[in-house]
């Protein structure tokens, strides 16, 4: 079941359309709902709005396909999106939620003992194609540096070896209250210590390997399917594959940005290549049969006699996918040293002969003219 039979929408419907089926749908499967619940279906739809949500996720699913969008062994998924993503789904999601009496915050408001989360930055690196990978797809193996949480301090940045101490400004709660009386009466409003980020303790050495940082840079290898048909600038998603979070914070994404490098011969307009190609004044005369590099290979293709310089021959379905192959036609004259003196006398006495004739011509159209 792909994402539009599980949202219950066509492919053409609205954002209202399909934000109004996706809240419909989160009320029905909420596992707090006792009548319809259903925790896994919950998910399902989560997932699916977050991608057709989105345009640019929405345009990738469109154009590659679900199976794409599905989890794979290397951990996460290619060109997924995160239903509880930053600036995704936390106001619909909200929502619902509330429907069922229950709150709903991005992160921790703080608590005794407990670490604030920090959410991974996403990342943005470049991959480079070439033009016949971009028009028939290609398994590539991309290498990128992300932030990975540090083995040692595990994203304290404190020194393991140093006893942490109690923090002087939450005294060991991890949160600071602040009361104040209002109309309603008095109100305590907590958060999350910003000294010891709600953990209570902290150290006053840093961590020898990453330098208090918390992160280290990791080199990562990531094999990446580029689908038949990818243009330039495109940007795929790979889902958890940024830098890390900390202290329970989601990983951030991956995006790839396609890059197709210059082709020596061919060049690309949509799904259409176009080549030049060069002929001889004799071919151009004549006409010929030519041998045309396309990317699929070779073909023959006729000249006519007479075709002029700049001609457009075209073959189809010889370009991407069902796109054209379009050949321009260029007549290479010769030069006067490229030519004996013999041809060139005679070529002139031809010529000569050709223009007294056409001005003979155009001499007896207006003597006719004027009746003489």
């Amino acid at each position: 079941m792909n994402y539009y039979q599980l949202l219950e929408v066509e492919q053409d419907s609205s954002a209202e359309e399909l934000k109004k089926k996706y809240k419909k749908l989160a009320r029905k499967y909420h596992p707090d709902n006792k009548e319809t619940g259903d925790e896994e279906m919950f998910k399902q739809i989560g997932q699916a709005y977050s991608v057709l949500s989105d345009p640019q996720k929405k345009r990738v699913y469109d154009q590659v396909g679900h199976e794409a969008f599905v989890s794979n062994s290397a951990g996460g998924s290619q060109y997924a999106a995160s239903p509880f993503e930053e600036g995704g789904l936390f106001g619909d999601l909200e929502d619902v939620l509330n429907m069922f009496g229950a709150s709903f915050s991005q992160g921790s408001r703080g608590s005794r003992g407990r670490k604030r989360s920090v959410n991974g930055s996403d990342l943005q690196v470049l991959l480079e194609i070439d033009l016949l990978e971009a028009a028939f797809g290609a398994e590539k193996e991309l290498e990128f540096t992300r932030q990975k949480t540090c083995p040692d301090c595990q994203g304290t940045g404190a020194d393991p070896a140093v006893p942490l101490e109690t923090c002087t400004v939450c005294h060991g709660t991890g949160e600071i209250r602040k009361t104040t009386r209002s109309f309603l009466g008095m109100v305590t409003q907590v958060q999350t210590c910003y000294n010891c980020n709600g953990v209570g303790k902290i150290s006053k050495s840093f961590c020898k390997t990453c330098k208090g940082k918390k992160q280290l840079k990791h080199k990562e290898k990531l094999k990446v399917r580029i689908p038949k048909g990818i243009e330039e600038g495109t940007r795929l998603f790979w889902e958890a594959k940024g830098n890390e979070g900390l202290s329970g914070g989601r990983d951030g994404d991956l995006y790839i940005l396609v890059k197709v490098k210059k082709h020596p011969k061919f060049t690309r307009q949509k799904l259409d290549i176009w080549t030049e190609e060069p002929i001889n004044l004799f071919q151009a005369i004549k006409g010929d049969k030519i041998k045309v590099e396309t990317i699929h290979g070779e073909e023959l293709v006729t000249v006519k006699p007479g075709t002029q310089s700049g001609t457009i021959l075209t073959l189809k379905n010889k370009g991407i996918s069902s796109g054209s192959h379009n050949i321009e036609i260029k007549v290479k004259v010769p030069s006067e040293k490229e030519l004996s003196g013999d041809l060139l006398a005679r070529l002139g006495k031809e010529l000569n002969k050709e223009l007294n004739q056409e001005k003979k011509k155009q001499q007896d159209k207006s003597n006719s003219f004027f009746g003489l």
